[in-house]
């Protein structure tokens, strides 16, 4: 019948009424794109006395109109055609459910729940997480994840003290087209209220995560610095906002109890290039390496 597919493979189901009884003793069918008229199915005559012909994907595009025509021979070798059109229409995947963002202070980072995709894993590509500052209008992208089976993501380049919020969609591998995205799920919004210095280490292990002490961080007022690159004066890179003192030096002081894991810790982060993330208790994250002795970096 004509009417709209919501899937780039669907069944095509026919049948026949022959003088004398006869019966089928043959098909072909035609997918036939009605913009240009290219056939993009052809089967030839298929000797078979089935009735279904399952539309393989791959051929069939979001919002373009097809004829489908199917011809049926009975077993004198008389035969009939018959034509439907169809308007391929795509139904979007699910949005996500139970989607949740909550604070966790001891790791310095906003954490990401939600229940996983209910597509068959074949027509899974991935997960798209977004986020804003509450008080901005546009959403960025954050990170894409292709694991269907992950429900949970941990977003440690959240600033301290900003207010976010987050959503999540998820994107279905359509055969021989665009992917579809999913409706946007609900949107969690959280702060990570600390006026806490912290490190995160590069390998983001929970170990390599800790609070710093600071006693001394010296700041200047915000600055403009501009970083030409070597293809030419045209080009350049604008930096804009606060920045620590010349030295980009921290102070800090571990109490006695603490001194053993501390060390520890430094001594992690000093051995590793990274990037590491050094947030600040006023916003600010940086990407950063820590040089030992030694050490290039």
């Amino acid at each position: 019948d004509a009417g709209t597919v919501g899937s780039p493979s669907f069944n095509i189901t026919y049948g026949m009424s022959s003088p004398g009884g006869k019966g089928q003793n043959s098909y072909r069918v035609r997918i036939i794109r009605v913009s240009d008229l290219v056939t993009l199915v052809d089967t030839g005559q298929v000797f078979s006395s089935g009735t279904t012909y399952v539309m393989p994907s791959g051929y069939l595009t979001n919002g373009n109109v097809y004829d489908i025509e199917v011809t049926l021979w009975d077993t004198d070798g008389l035969s009939d055609v018959d034509t439907n059109q169809v308007t391929a229409n795509w139904t979007a995947p699910d949005p996500i459910q139970d989607f949740t963002a909550t604070d966790d202070v001891s790791l310095s980072a906003t954490v990401l729940s939600w229940t996983a995709s209910n597509l068959a894993v074949e027509d899974f590509r991935k997960y798209v997480i977004l986020r804003k500052r509450s008080s901005d209008v546009d959403w960025t992208e954050l990170i894409d994840l292709t694991n269907q089976s992950q429900v949970s993501y941990k977003d440690y380049t959240a600033a301290n003290t900003i207010s976010y919020e987050y959503k999540i969609v998820q994107y279905q591998i359509i055969p021989g087209d665009v992917d579809l995205v999913s409706n946007d799920s609900d949107i969690g919004s959280v702060t990570l209220d600390t006026d806490s210095w912290f490190v995160i280490g590069a390998d983001r292990s929970e170990s390599h995560i800790f609070e710093v002490p600071v006693i001394a961080a010296p700041f200047t007022e915000p600055v403009q610095q501009e970083i030409f690159e070597p293809l030419g004066t045209g080009r350049k890179v604008i930096i804009r906002g606060r920045v620590m003192g010349a030295e980009g030096s921290l102070q800090g002081k571990w109490p006695n109890d603490e001194r053993d894991v501390a060390v520890a810790q430094v001594a992690y982060i000093r051995e590793n290039a990274g990037p590491h993330i050094l947030k600040s208790p006023f916003g600010d994250v940086w990407n950063v390496e820590f040089s030992g002795p030694g050490k290039d970096y």
